[in-house]
């Protein structure tokens, strides 16, 4: 449920503003907006810090090395473990090991380049430059060598299939070829060396920040800290003036106003606590009771927050997803992985005694519905000897089996009646909600809304599924054309019903509900997705069974298999973040009216540190 929100000003004395900032991060319930904040210029030091920070703990390894003795450079005058002279190194290392490793780019480069010429000594070729000579290099392609002119004596180096390595040896006043080679300035070995050198140093900078690692925990703490202390400056920039008073506005839940209330008291602040207004930003804070905590990880992966006026839709999200994912999977033997997965989690977590939160919850019920739906349509791994084994098979309700060519239809039917039941769960819901507030009236435009959904269910399962078995109904038409007048009539009514009715015969709304009525023949459609993903997850099933069969050797199967359907359940899983959400986020929320606009309660909570 969403949770009824307060506003609430807390004012107090300028001489007490910092410490009224820490006695409220102290409650930690007051939910402060602070995009409008003044930081002080204190801020911006904080934000280098902090970026400064967040670069070392991207710098950190997994597999750190711990130091015997803890270098003096790194402690602060008490002895512990010098935060910042850690980040600072960290940042030194990483600069340096850039540096090192375009330094040894240049060299391998180099390396290449003079390779051909291995024997060449710089040396000795700045002495004959200081002679009378003059020596070249040249690279050339077996055509333009052909015709390469030019005085001298030419040396051949090495000669390859497109390219000739030539030494052209000139008297000083001879005029050279053009398109000769940069010539090197290290021999191959010194340049080898340079590369051996450079590598070394890159060894011992890692090492050393394996061994920085160590202290992961105490940049991760520090980190912390600057991030309370920014928003300690971010709330205390909020802080309005007016005379010698400081106020400061902010939302708390209905629920918790006592504990402001208390706290006011206590603490000597003055406080108004008043309704939200229509026009107010208000932050939607969640409460989910029961199963419908189990969906909560899915909304913290998508980030969205409905409005504060809108629904909590957590508990038929739950539903329909479940649905949604074991169709899109589509594979008992998925699903008992995936339950697998679950169980191992599960123990691991009880092992570190770690509670057993509602991700791993979720799986647990994701898998066991697609164990579910993956054995009443007769799919193990995509392989179908399986499903015709004695006790699979009793599994398996043949008009769904997945390998009958009779399941199309009865496939395509569950999905456009889920679409139907969906997108009427949602209309019928509006009803309620209009029957409940104070223009009841507009409960009869929602339900012309699903008089609209159950004929263009008829409508589609006739011009989609079988035309035979599914009859256009004679109520069909008489249903739309019933629905959309009542949306025309009724869902503009705010008290006075002729002006509703005028403002539903205008043009604009007109144009509205044409293309709503059309935009409900499409979302119908839209569910046809179910089918025809959960019909490539077991194609592909069945193509990466084909070629691991066809091969003969039994290691090549074993890695067929493994590899493609490892990525057949990874391909299903984004499959399910992008059909199964969508159906609720978008279909379903947008026959409830729902934007998502809403932004999520964060409570400021702070507690001063040395």
């Amino acid at each position: 449920m969403i949770v009824p929100m307060k506003k609430v000003y807390v004012l107090t004395l300028e001489s007490r503003l910092d410490r009224t900032v820490e006695e409220l991060g102290g409650i930690g319930v007051l939910h402060v907006n602070t995009e409008q904040s003044q930081k002080p210029s204190l801020s911006s030091d904080i934000s280098h810090k902090l970026d400064r920070i967040q670069r070392a703990i991207r710098l950190l390894v997994d597999e750190p090395l711990e130091y015997h003795d803890i270098p003096e450079t790194l402690q602060t005058d008490g002895g512990n473990v010098d935060a910042s002279a850690v980040v600072s190194r960290l940042l030194e290392l990483d600069e340096r090991l850039a540096f090192l490793q375009d330094t040894r780019d240049q060299l391998e480069d180099e390396k290449h380049r003079i390779q051909p010429w291995e024997n060449a000594d710089p040396e000795l070729l700045r002495e004959l430059d200081n002679s009378d000579c003059r020596v070249y290099l040249y690279r050339l392609s077996p055509d333009r060598y052909a015709r390469f002119g030019g005085e001298g004596t030419r040396f051949v180096v090495r000669q390859e299939k497109t390219l000739v390595h030539v030494l052209l040896v000139q008297r000083g006043g001879e005029q050279p070829p053009a398109g000769y080679y940069p010539r090197p300035e290290k021999t191959l070995d010194e340049v080898a060396r340079s590369v051996e050198q450079t590598e070394r140093e890159m060894n011992a900078i890692r090492e050393e920040m394996r061994m920085l690692s160590s202290f992961s925990r105490t940049l991760v703490d520090e980190q912390e800290r600057l991030l309370a202390e920014e928003e300690y400056l971010l709330v205390r920039g909020t802080m309005q003036e007016d005379g010698p008073v400081r106020y400061i506005t902010g939302w708390v839940p209905e629920d918790t106003v006592s504990t402001v209330r208390k706290a006011a008291s206590e603490h000597g602040w003055g406080l108004l606590i008043q309704e939200p207004e229509s026009d107010d930003a208000v932050p939607v804070h969640i409460r989910r009771k029961g199963v419908s905590r189990l969906i909560a990880p899915v909304f913290d992966l998508i980030k969205t927050v409905p409005g504060y006026h809108e629904r909590d839709i957590s508990f038929p999200f739950l539903v329909f997803f479940t649905v949604f994912f074991a169709m899109i999977i589509s594979d008992a033997g998925y699903g008992l992985l995936l339950f697998t997965t679950a169980i191992v989690l599960t123990v691991s977590f009880r092992k570190q005694r770690k509670t057993v939160g509602p991700p791993i919850l979720l799986l647990y019920v994701l898998s066991l519905a697609t164990v579910f739906w993956g054995s009443v349509t007769g799919v193990w791994f995509g392989y179908e000897p399986l499903s015709e084994t004695a006790f699979l098979g009793a599994l398996v309700v043949p008009a769904l089996n997945n390998f009958e060519a009779v399941s199309t239809e009865n496939l395509l039917f569950i999905c456009f009646t889920l679409a139907a039941m969906q997108l009427s769960v949602a209309h019928l819901w509006n009803t309620i909600d209009e029957l409940r507030g104070s223009h009841k009236l507009k409960a009869l435009g929602e339900l012309g809304w699903l008089s609209v959904v159950l004929a263009v269910y008829n409508l589609v399962l006739n011009l989609v599924v079988n035309e035979e078995v599914y009859p256009l109904l004679d109520a069909t038409p008489i249903a739309a054309g019933v629905g959309v007048v009542a949306v025309i009539l009724f869902s503009n009514q705010e008290g006075n019903f002729f002006r509703g009715v005028a403002k539903g015969l205008s043009v604009p709304n007109l144009i509205q509900t044409a293309l709503s009525s059309i935009n409900a023949f499409a979302d119908t459609v839209s569910y046809i997705r179910l089918f025809a993903v959960g019909l490539a997850s077991v194609e592909i099933a069945i193509a990466a069974n084909e070629l691991a069969i066809g091969t003969g050797n039994p290691v090549a199967m074993i890695i067929i298999l493994l590899i493609g359907h490892s990525l057949n359940v990874a391909m299903g899983g984004m499959s399910v973040l992008v059909h199964g959400i969508r159906l609720n986020m978008l279909e379903f929320s947008g026959h409830l009216g729902m934007e998502w606009s809403g932004s999520e309660y964060k409570p400021f909570q702070y507690v001063r540190q040395s």
